[in-house]
């Protein structure tokens, strides 16, 4: 089972993991059913970065020390799963993000341009909501990994067939929550020390089925954890 957020408050906290990767991967399967808290649900934040929902467009959002920088997309499909990968390195204020859906790219609009140098201090990822839990995702959500590195577009079609993050590049996996709904706090898988995620509000909603078919082409392939 995956969480659906779409309650005030509700919220999943990564804690334990606190690491500032400047060249990451995010992956993320959503399924967006509205506007979520203050009209800006929120898919994931960790101080300097975050995904947010403005009704018609996706953006992502990296704090610099001048000004930070944002890019955007078109809204995928409501009231359906979709797989999200974000790939950005902060090497540079001319890079750009990178988005997939369903594993393909996709045009992305830059609304903010980056100028200074990326904010480096991080809070415990949260997913479903931003710091004081006024934006929570309106809808649900599953399988949320972060990586520190690019990952190649094969390994982002792999994601998006449903294979689990812990078999995709387990090397880089900074963290993975897969958010089953069995319990709370949920798991999460890290390399090391792997505590609980505490669970604030949210109910439960259908696992999108397309993971169990990748754990089945995974093939029981070792996970590395």
């Amino acid at each position: 089972m995956a969480r659906d957020f779409s309650a005030s408050g509700s919220a999943v906290v990564a804690s334990g993991f606190s690491t500032y990767f400047p060249i990451r991967t995010i992956s993320v399967w959503v399924y967006r059913t509205g506007l979520g808290g203050g009209n800006a649900g929120t898919v994931f934040s960790n101080a300097p970065s975050l995904l947010w929902d403005f009704g018609s467009v996706y953006e992502f959002y990296q704090n610099f020390s001048i000004n930070p920088g944002s890019w955007r997309i078109a809204m995928p499909t409501a009231d359906a799963w979709h797989h999200i990968c974000i790939t950005y390195s902060d090497s540079s204020v001319l890079n750009d993000a990178v988005f997939y859906v369903d594993g393909s790219t996709v045009v992305v609009t830059e609304s903010n341009v980056a100028a200074g140098v990326p904010e480096t201090t991080v809070d415990p990822i949260l997913i479903g909501n931003l710091a004081g839990n006024s934006f929570n995702w309106g809808g649900s959500l599953a399988e949320f990994a972060f990586y520190n590195a690019i990952l190649s577009q094969p390994r982002i079609t792999q994601l998006a067939a449903g294979v689990p993050a812990a078999f995709v590049q387990p090397e880089n996996l900074g963290c993975y929550v897969p958010i089953w709904g069995y319990q709370a706090p949920e798991y999460q898988f890290k390399k090391g020390s792997a505590p609980l995620c505490p669970v604030t509000g949210t109910s439960l909603f259908a696992h999108p089925i397309v993971i169990a078919q990748g754990i089945r082409s995974a093939g029981g392939q070792g996970a590395g954890y």
